[in-house]
């Protein structure tokens, strides 16, 4: 049974795995953890995946980082992120004063898999927040998983996702992931959020046609 199994009827038995781990986590972590599970369900791997690429290209993290260790060191941790003055000293420290318990990792259950994941994942968008100095929250990277890893490649990978965040950072995130999710019900802000994606993709690749451009964004709207 693979990872993606648990989701469905077993979100619930994540995120209580999730709030046992509270005494570790701290109070904000443990929240932002479980958000994402309850919004990213089967595309948790993915939200993992590239939060772990802007991670990395935003200087969070030296190295692209398994949210599945960081989530396991997280747990494993005497010191929460309210201990540290940003996220990145917190990743810098579970890193190199937390030991990976092997044993621990190799017999772990999917369940504990998904909440080591959700875990990493929160920590690592935490640090993009930081990094970025705005509220980004869970329901953005769930929309860019709903998007997918290979359109954000075709678009600018991690340079289009870090793009896609300066786009919106006047408080317009939400109605892009509304947009993604077709969850936007106004016209006015359809037309806002598809305007506002097509000048940043054809700003990072001149070189695309505007047409191809217009599709992927087109595409990338009511992704349920």
């Amino acid at each position: 049974m693979g990872l993606l199994s648990v989701f469905g009827g077993f979100v619930s038995s994540v995120c209580s795995a999730i709030s046992s781990a509270f005494s570790s986590l701290g109070s904000s972590l443990t929240t932002f953890a479980t958000k994402i599970v309850e919004l990213a369900g089967p595309l948790l791997e993915t939200v993992g995946k590239i939060a772990s690429m802007v991670a990395k290209f935003l200087g969070v993290t030296e190295e692209l980082e398994d949210p599945i260790e960081l989530g396991l060191r997280a747990e494993a941790s005497d010191k929460k992120p309210e201990d540290f003055d940003s996220y990145k000293d917190y990743i810098n420290y579970i890193k190199n004063e937390v030991k990976i318990d092997e044993e621990k990792l190799k017999n772990a259950s999917d369940i504990d898999k998904a909440k080591y994941t959700a875990i990493g994942s929160g920590v690592l968008i935490k640090g993009i927040e930081d990094k970025k100095d705005m509220n980004i929250g869970a329901d953005t990277f769930v929309a860019l998983a709903k998007i997918g890893t290979e359109t954000l490649d075709k678009l600018g990978g991690a340079r289009g996702v870090d793009a896609i965040l300066d786009t919106f950072k006047d408080g317009k995130l939400g109605e892009f992931a509304k947009y993604v999710s077709g969850n936007l019900n106004s016209v006015k802000d359809k037309i806002m959020v598809s305007d506002r994606l097509t000048e940043t993709f054809k700003s990072l690749n001149p070189d695309m046609d505007i047409k191809d451009i217009q599709k992927e964004v087109m595409d990338m709207g009511n992704k349920k």
